[in-house]
């Protein structure tokens, strides 16, 4: 059973040893980063906010920008951030760390890394002169998802910032949502 969105604020309080913070008429606030590019659509029930940009992640909750997030990206984007862009995205994750609640969800799973699907990503990345993509495009496709996959446990080990694979868009909204 679903908890109702405007109660899970009191929940996350609760976990973060506070008293619940005031929202938005009486319901549960989203921030959605104003940089983020495809932005997932929040629940028609709920109050949400694009206009600034967050201190992390994509997606947060209002009264709890700086400690609690989700990262997203999407299956290309992770490909090229943790195998090509990885200063940038280790400064990201840097900061996560220091959040009480963070994630990252990645549009992705192993359907659309393995058996080879990752291959046209990749391609893509190599045609527009992308270092780690000739490399990678070098490996069999089991390897391939061993590197993705052993990427996703070093965040985890490393930060200790969780990294969640949703077969697709949709799956990775509801989660999302469903985490904050």
């Amino acid at each position: 059973m679903s908890t109702p969105f405007r109660t899970r604020g009191a929940l996350l309080a609760a976990a973060l040893g506070e008293e619940p913070k005031p929202f938005v008429d009486g319901e549960l606030g989203f921030l959605i980063d104003s940089r983020e590019q495809q932005p997932f659509s929040p629940p028609d029930d709920v109050h949400w906010d694009a206009s600034k940009p967050l201190p992390a992640g994509d997606y947060s909750l209002a009264c709890y920008a700086s400690r609690v997030a989700v990262e997203r990206k999407g299956a290309a984007d992770y490909l090229a951030t943790v195998l090509g862009d990885w200063a940038r995205f280790r400064a990201e994750l840097l900061k996560l760390k220091g959040y009480d609640r963070a994630c990252v969800v990645v549009e992705g799973d192993d359907a659309a890394f393995g058996g080879g699907k990752h291959r046209p990503l990749v391609e893509a990345a190599r045609a527009n002169g992308a270092a780690w993509a000739v490399k990678f495009s070098a490996l069999p496709p089991q390897q391939a998802l061993a590197r993705i996959h052993g990427t996703a446990q070093l965040i985890f080990a490393e930060y200790g910032v969780p990294v969640f694979f949703c077969s697709m868009r949709e799956r990775a909204s509801a989660f999302t949502f469903g985490v904050l």
